[in-house]
C-alpha cells in the first residue's frame, strides 16, 4: 500500500509540475500580450486547417478501432464557468494491460456554427492544446478492464480567473489552453480523449465530446428544450405485443422523469398500447400502468392526443376513409383519459412521416391546432441558422394555418449514440451551439425534439439529458404549449413555411377496402342490435365493452389497409366477432314446413334467441312469388324471450307447394345476419280458383252449345232441301 501511495503521489507530481509549467507559461505569455499569442495561435490553426480534410460524415462517433479497445464516457461537466474545473470521468475497456495504458486529451478551436459542431463529432479540427500521452497506470492500480479514469481539467486562456478548487486524489489534474480571450470565451470545444499505443504513442481509439464554456453573466433569454418523449412504442407494426422488457424499460425510464421532475416532458403514446397494458394483470404491468398515472398527474408532464391506433393519416384523408380520422382521434382520447384518468391532452400531431396538405386539413378541422413536423417535410428555408419558432404553412388551402414547429432531428440522432452517456453529452453541447447563434436575443426561441424511441439504455440517456438541461444556464425545459405559443422571431424565422411530402401517401386497394368496410358493417350491425349508441369515436350502452373490443381490433386494420397481410385479415376476423355471435344465438323454428288449409290464412314465423342471448332488435323481412301478403312483408322484432312469432296474412295464389324466404336483418336492414327458405303448403282451393273454375266450366258448356245447335241446324237445312226436291218430282 505504502508502495501504491508512493508512486500515486509521484504521478500526481509529475502532472502538477506540466500544470505548473503550464501556467508560467501562460502567464509569460500574458506579459507578451495577448495579441502576440493570439497571433501565433491561428498560425497554427490555420496551418491545421490546410492540412486537415473537412469532408462533413455522417453523426457517429469518432474512433479508429484497434487493440479490442474502446473508451465510453461515464459523467462531465454539462458545463462551465470561467474559473470553473471541468470534471471527465471516462471508462476505458482495453486489451492493453492497465499499467502501460497512456491516455491523451486535445482541445480544439471554439466552434462557429452548427455545421461545425456536426463536423467536429468526427472530425475536429484546429487544435489548440494536448496533454501529449500521459502514462495514468499508476491511477488505475486495483482495478481491472473496463477501468474508471478521472481527469480534472483546468481550462488556459488570456484573462480567464484561475480555479481555486484543487483535484481530488483520484482525478488526474490535467491543464489545457482554449484559444480564446476572457471576453470571447463563451462557447463550444471539441475535446477528444485518445488511448495511444503505449510504444508507438500511435492513437488506438477516441472518443470526443465537448466543453460548454458558459458566460459569466446570466444571458436575457435561454433556449428552451421542449422534449417529446413516446411511451411503449412497438414501432410500425400495430399486431406486436407487448413483453416483460418493454414494461421494465418503461418503468425505468419513468423512474428517471420522477426523479427530475421539475424538467417538462410531453408523452405520446399509443392508446391501444395502453389498452393492452390496462388488460395486463402482470405486477410489472400494474407498476407501469401506476407510474403512468402519477406523471399523468403534473402539469409539466402532459400526455397528446393520439388515434387509437397508428393510422396513415394522409392515406385515409385520401379515401373513403376520411371520417375514420376524426373516429381514431376520438377514440384514442377517450381511452388516454378514462385509463390513465387524465383531464386533458395536448391537441398536438408529432410527425416522424410524410404528412400530406389533405391530412393537415383533416386534422385541423376536428381541432388539431398544433403540428411537430419532420424537416424532411419542409421545403428548405433559406435560414441561417437553427429555426427555433413557430411558423404556419404558407400552401394551405384553409386560411387557419396550424401552429407548426420544427421537430429538431439533428439532436434527435445525437441520442442515437451507441454510447448513451455521450449521446446526452452531445445533445447538450449541440443545443447550447445552438444557443450560441443568438446568445443575446431578447425573443423566446426553442427546439422541439422528440427522443428516439429506439434508442438503447434509455433510462441513462433520460437521466443524463434531463440532468444536462436543468444544469445549464443557457438551457432550459418548457412544455410542447409554451413552444407553440411563444413569439415569432422577426430576425431569424419566416412566418410561414411550405409543406413538401417527399413521397405520395399509400394507396388502398379495393379488395382491402371492401373487406374492412364488410366487417365495421358486421359490427355496426351488431351494436344496433344490442342497442348501443356510436358516440366519440366509442359505442355506449349495452354490451358496450364486447363491442369497443371489436372496434379496438377494427381500428388496428386500419393501421394495416394500405399494407393488408395476415394480421390485417386476423383484426378483421376478430372485429366481426360480436357479429357472429349474434349469428350463432338466433335461429329459425325447426319445422321448414308451413300448411295452409283455406285459402287465406296466417303464417307463423318463429325465431328463437339462444337462454344466453340478451335482448336483441332486428328486422323480420319475408318474401314469396306464390302467395299474396295481406300484412307488412317487414316487421320490427325485438327477441325478449326465447320464442318470438309474427304472424304473416297471406292468400296461397295456387294449390300445392310454395317456397317462402325468411331474412333476418339489422335493425336499419343494411345487413343480413340470417336467410332461410321454408315450403308453403296449400291444401285448399281458394275462390279465385272456384271462380276460374265455374267459368271453364261455362265457357265449355257455351261451346258445346254453339257447336251442337250449329250442327242441328246443318242437318236440318239439308233434309228441307231433300224433301223439296222429292215433291217437285
Amino acid at each position: 500500500m505504502k508502495n501504491i501511495s508512493e508512486n500515486m503521489a509521484k504521478t500526481k507530481k509529475s502532472f502538477m509540475t506540466q500544470s505548473n509549467s503550464t501556467r508560467g507559461l501562460t502567464a509569460s505569455r500574458s506579459k507578451l500580450g495577448a495579441l502576440f499569442f493570439m497571433a501565433g495561435l491561428v498560425c497554427v490553426v490555420f496551418c491545421q486547417i490546410m492540412v486537415t480534410p473537412k469532408s462533413v460524415s455522417l453523426k457517429t462517433n469518432f474512433s479508429a478501432t484497434s487493440n479490442d479497445s474502446s473508451i465510453k464516457l461515464i459523467s462531465q461537466s454539462p458545463f462551465v464557468n470561467p474559473g470553473q474545473i471541468f470534471n471527465l470521468s471516462i471508462q476505458v475497456d482495453t486489451s492493453t494491460p492497465l499499467s502501460n495504458l497512456v491516455v491523451e486529451l486535445t482541445t480544439y478551436m471554439k466552434l462557429s456554427s452548427r455545421s461545425s459542431f456536426d463536423q467536429s463529432i468526427t472530425n475536429p479540427y484546429g487544435v489548440v492544446s494536448s496533454t501529449g500521452g500521459m502514462a495514468v497506470g499508476q491511477y488505475l492500480v486495483g482495478q481491472s478492464s473496463p477501468a474508471a479514469i478521472n481527469f480534472s481539467v483546468n481550462l488556459l486562456a488570456p484573462g480567464l480567473p484561475t480555479p481555486t478548487t484543487q483535484a481530488l486524489p483520484s482525478e488526474i489534474p490535467v491543464e489545457l489552453g482554449v484559444g480564446c480571450q476572457y471576453s470571447t470565451c463563451p462557447g463550444i470545444y471539441p475535446l477528444k480523449v485518445s488511448l495511444l499505443d503505449p510504444v508507438t504513442r500511435v492513437q488506438i481509439y477516441s472518443m470526443v465530446t465537448h466543453i460548454v464554456l458558459a458566460p459569466p453573466d446570466s444571458p436575457p433569454t435561454r433556449l428552451g428544450i421542449s422534449l417529446v418523449m413516446p411511451l411503449l412504442n412497438q414501432g410500425s407494426s400495430p399486431s406486436s405485443s407487448l413483453n416483460e422488457a418493454d414494461i421494465n424499460s418503461a418503468i425505468g425510464e419513468l423512474d428517471e422523469v420522477a426523479a427530475d421532475f421539475s424538467t417538462p416532458i410531453t408523452f405520446t403514446i399509443d392508446p391501444s398500447t395502453l389498452v393492452e397494458l390496462s388488460n395486463d394483470k402482470s405486477k410489472s404491468a400494474i407498476t407501469l400502468l401506476n407510474d403512468l398515472k402519477f406523471i399523468g398527474s403534473n402539469s409539466l408532464h402532459p400526455f397528446v392526443e393520439e388515434p387509437f391506433s397508428n393510422i396513415n393519416i394522409s392515406s385515409l384523408a385520401n379515401s373513403a376513409l376520411e371520417q375514420d380520422v376524426e373516429n381514431q382521434y376520438l377514440s384514442g382520447s377517450v381511452t388516454l383519459k378514462s385509463i390513465l384518468g387524465l383531464k386533458s391532452l395536448i391537441p398536438a400531431y408529432v410527425g416522424t412521416d410524410d404528412l400530406s396538405l389533405k391530412g393537415v386539413s383533416k386534422l385541423v378541422s376536428f381541432g388539431i391546432s398544433t403540428l411537430l413536423l419532420p424537416s424532411s417535410s419542409l421545403r428548405p428555408s433559406n435560414l441561417r441558422s437553427t429555426a427555433t419558432q413557430p411558423f404556419g404553412l404558407s400552401n394551405l388551402a384553409n386560411s387557419s394555418s396550424p401552429i407548426c414547429l420544427p421537430l429538431d432531428q439533428g439532436l434527435s440522432q445525437d441520442l442515437m449514440n451507441s454510447d448513451p452517456v455521450l449521446g446526452a453529452e452531445t445533445f447538450i453541447g449541440e443545443a447550447s451551439q445552438v444557443f450560441f447563434d443568438a446568445p443575446n436575443s431578447s425573443y423566446v426561441r426553442s427546439l422541439s425534439v422528440l427522443i428516439p424511441p429506439s434508442i438503447s439504455s434509455k433510462a441513462t440517456v433520460i437521466k443524463n439529458l434531463l440532468s444536462g438541461i436543468a444544469n445549464n444556464p443557457l438551457l432550459e425545459g418548457v412544455t410542447l404549449a409554451s413552444s407553440a405559443t411563444s413569439p415569432q422571431g422577426v430576425l431569424y424565422n419566416p412566418s410561414t413555411r411550405e409543406l413538401v411530402p417527399s413521397s405520395s401517401p399509400p394507396l388502398i386497394s379495393s379488395e382491402s377496402f371492401t373487406n374492412f368496410d364488410t366487417a365495421r358493417s358486421q359490427l355496426n350491425a351488431a351494436s344496433s342490435a344490442y342497442g348501443a349508441i356510436f358516440e366519440n369515436g366509442q359505442y355506449l350502452g349495452p354490451n358496450a365493452v364486447e363491442l369497443n373490443s371489436a372496434l379496438g381490433d377494427l381500428y388496428q386494420a386500419e393501421a394495416l389497409i394500405t399494407e393488408p397481410g395476415p394480421s390485417f385479415s386476423n383484426y378483421l376476423s376478430s372485429a366481426t366477432s360480436p357479429f357472429k355471435q349474434i349469428q350463432s344465438e338466433i335461429s329459425l323454428s325447426p319445422n321448414p314446413n308451413i300448411t295452409l288449409t283455406s285459402p287465406t290464412g296466417k303464417i307463423p314465423i318463429t325465431v328463437i334467441a339462444s337462454p344466453n342471448s340478451p335482448i336483441l332488435n332486428l328486422e323480420l323481412v319475408v318474401s314469396s312469388n306464390g302467395l299474396t301478403f295481406h300484412s307488412p312483408t317487414t316487421v320490427t322484432l325485438t327477441l325478449d324471450k326465447a320464442q318470438n312469432t309474427v304472424f304473416f296474412t297471406v292468400t296461397a295464389r295456387a294449390r300445392g307447394s310454395v317456397p317462402l324466404t325468411v331474412s333476418v336483418k339489422s335493425p336499419d336492414g343494411s345487413v343480413i345476419l340470417m336467410r332461410d327458405q321454408l315450403t308453403v303448403h296449400s291444401t285448399a282451393i281458394s275462390s279465385v280458383g272456384v271462380l276460374l273454375s265455374l267459368g271453364a266450366a261455362l265457357l265449355v258448356l257455351w261451346w258445346w252449345f254453339r257447336t251442337a245447335r250449329a250442327k242441328w241446324i246443318s242437318h236440318r237445312g239439308k233434309h228441307s232441301k231433300k224433301k223439296v226436291a222429292i215433291d217437285g218430282q
